[in-house]
């Protein structure tokens, strides 16, 4: 569910499967406007091969190094969410 805007007022929406690229690219500009986010978001196509690769599912930390390699990652979540975690990565590797 997410709140999208709809004639002026933000109304709760039921966020259906997408099916191509472009209805993906719809979701996650609503998702970033409508929560404020002010960091990057990519989309993975739909032969959801990102999504394989990193196993993100249900949700995980990664980061990938500017070679494009992995350079941290999380545990599968919940349990292995770690925000904390990965800050304390993040201040010991990145400069």
């Amino acid at each position: 569910m997410l709140y999208v805007p709809r004639d002026g007022r933000e109304v709760l929406e039921k966020i259906s499967q997408t099916n191509t690229l472009e209805e993906r690219s719809l979701r996650a500009q609503q998702c970033t406007a409508m929560l404020r986010l002010t960091i990057p978001a990519v989309v993975d196509k739909t032969d959801n091969r990102v999504n394989y690769a990193y196993a993100a599912w249900p949700e995980r930390l990664v980061v990938v190094g500017t070679g494009g390699r992995i350079a941290y990652y999380g545990g599968p979540g919940p349990a292995g969410f770690k925000p904390a975690e990965l800050a304390d990565w993040l201040r010991k590797n990145v400069r």
